[in-house]
């Protein structure tokens, strides 16, 4: 099986499981999710952490999946935090410029205008 769906596999067991708290990783030290594509693992993850005592965190490369399924943020600059808390105070048009050196609100906006009517 390849890793990728093995993981995603363990993700989703514990998920429907009782476990209050799991670190799932492969032999090789690292995941292999697309989270681009697997919308359904980041609502069931959703989903889990609806009951009480239950955290995850994640390392998500994708801004507008942070955006869309987190809640807190740590926004790094070569190694160092810029910025930590509320995702809204994290991703900040200010924030963003400063560690990626262009106006990433607005290149997102362009994106986006491409699937306007």
């Amino acid at each position: 099986m390849h890793d990728g769906r093995r993981i995603v596999m363990h993700l989703e067991g514990v998920c429907l499981s009782e476990r209050h708290f799991d670190i799932g990783n492969d032999a090789h030290g690292h995941m292999f999710v697309n989270f681009h594509r697997d919308r359904h693992l980041f609502l069931l993850i959703g989903q889990w952490l609806r009951q009480s005592g239950r955290a995850v965190i994640s390392v998500v490369h994708d801004l507008s999946t942070a955006k869309k399924f987190g809640t807190h943020a740590l926004l790094l600059d070569r190694g160092r935090a810029v910025s930590s808390g509320a995702i809204d105070r994290v991703l900040t048009r200010e924030n963003l410029s400063r560690v990626y050196g262009m106006d990433v609100y607005g290149w997102m906006r362009s994106l986006l205008s491409q699937w306007e009517d």
